[in-house]
């Protein structure tokens, strides 16, 4: 028998629940909408061939050593501008690195092309940098069913759905009395949280800095279980770290 304290703490946990969903949901056009203007590509010079690949790392290296210098010369204008450039070089990479590990096939499933972008939040000390991946895809066959799939290391997105798992972790017991489908696992070093209510399936798993989220529209519990195996944990954990 759930006691007061118990319904009252159960509408509260689902009025989370629901805020933290919207804030995700309505962030991710932002991350969209934010992404940095592609920089054109530098005309080869002398006898540089123009399909000659770039040392992507020997270029960072080179912003941050002559922002270095910059700062070593007093010139704190040109010092923030190569050191920004070598951060946005960054998180395009960041971003790059976690579509690598989006789902592009599986049966019986029709896969959108991955959106992968990153960007900045604000400007100054309160600047927060973010990369994002994600893709979305059809059940063939079956216009009500479909999937999504977002990666991302956004410590804003990051710690609102730490926050959220956490609490619905700890109250998994009273949900399951009142008739809701979660469950949470440890999966390679990540927290699984999966919750089936209706015809919606939801799941999120949690890293040290990296999170995912997965929505299953008119999915069931073997459904969601199905799409969550189409993450590559055990791959993601390497760039997640130990």
């Amino acid at each position: 028998m759930i006691d007061g304290r118990a319904r009252y703490r159960a509408p509260a946990m689902r009025n989370v629940r629901i805020a933290v969903v919207l804030t995700l949901l309505l962030a991710a056009p932002a991350l969209r909408a934010q992404r940095p203007t592609p920089t054109p590509p530098v005309p080869p010079q002398g006898n540089e061939r123009a399909d000659a690949p770039r040392d992507e790392n020997a270029e960072i290296e080179k912003l941050i050593v002559d922002a270095l210098a910059a700062w070593r010369a007093r010139d704190e204008a040109k010092a923030a501008e190569l050191l920004q450039k070598a951060a946005g070089r960054l998180q395009a990479r960041a971003a790059r690195n976690l579509g690598t590990f989006l789902p592009t096939k599986a049966a019986g499933w029709t896969f959108q092309e991955p959106d992968i972008n990153s960007g900045t939040w604000g400007a100054g000390e309160t600047a927060m940098q973010w990369s994002n991946a994600e893709v979305s895809a059809q059940k063939d066959g079956d216009d009500e069913k479909r999937a999504r799939i977002q990666i991302t290391n956004s410590p804003q997105l990051y710690q609102g759905m730490q926050a959220m798992v956490g609490a619905q972790a700890q109250m998994k017991e009273m949900l399951r009395q009142q008739g809701m489908d979660i469950d949470v696992q440890q999966k390679s070093g990540f927290q699984v949280l999966t919750m089936v209510e209706e015809s919606n399936a939801n799941a999120w798993i949690i890293g040290k800095r990296i999170a995912v989220m997965i929505s299953v529209d008119g999915g069931d519990r073997a459904l969601l279980n199905a799409v969550v195996a189409w993450v590559d944990l055990a791959g993601l954990k390497k760039l997640d770290g130990e």
